[in-house]
């Protein structure tokens, strides 16, 4: 019994300068009082969530902890939850203006990410449009499809013929190239828009 005690006690003092921590530690948004839904399937627990520049650095009850934020916004009734994925969107054209890049109707509806280029249409030279996307800047998350229609275009073009033996050996290079303009998801979500594949 006398060791499990002092086992304990070990550990509360471990622990305690990580407690001491996250109770002085400042964020830059706290949202207060919101149904937290994390994703997993769990069910909804009231909390309060803090960012810290592009980053969730705590969930839990603030004022318990101390919180200090820069902003804190009232969210109680409100659901708070990660960012939505619609692998399915026709946002091609509005990326690529100036006046639409924000994708703000995907955002209000709690979309973070798109995935576009769907239905053979995507661009085949996706590395160049991310770079776009990366320096003009884009209001989402946003990964593109390599469009089978594109690289039909580029291969045979669009008539009904069978392939030619020409066509076929262009066509069994082109997988190359177009993987060379493939990112990978773990490069997609670190450095999205780069154009070095890893």
């Amino acid at each position: 019994m006398e060791m499990k005690f002092r086992c304990l006690c070990r550990i509360a003092l471990l622990l305690a300068p990580i407690g001491a921590v996250a109770q002085t530690r400042p964020v830059d948004l706290l949202l207060r009082g919101g149904q937290v839904v994390d994703g997993s399937g769990s069910a909804p627990i009231t909390a309060d969530v803090g960012t810290a520049g592009d980053r969730i650095v705590f969930v839990g009850d603030s004022a318990k902890l101390r919180i200090r934020a820069a902003r804190t916004i009232d969210v109680k009734g409100l659901v708070v939850s990660p960012g939505f994925i619609d692998p399915h969107a026709h946002v091609l054209e509005d990326l690529a203006d100036a006046a639409r890049k924000t994708n703000e109707c995907y955002l209000m509806q709690g979309v973070t990410t798109v995935i576009t280029g769907n239905d053979g249409g995507g661009p085949i030279q996706s590395r160049a449009m991310l770079a776009k996307w990366s320096q003009q800047g884009i209001g989402t998350n946003a990964a593109l499809y390599v469009g089978q229609g594109a690289v039909r275009r580029e291969v045979m073009g669009m008539s009904d013929a069978a392939p030619t033996a020409q066509s076929e050996g262009h066509g069994r290079r082109r997988p190359r190239h177009v993987h060379g303009s493939l990112l990978r998801p773990r490069q997609l979500c670190q450095d999205r828009g780069s154009d070095r594949a890893r």
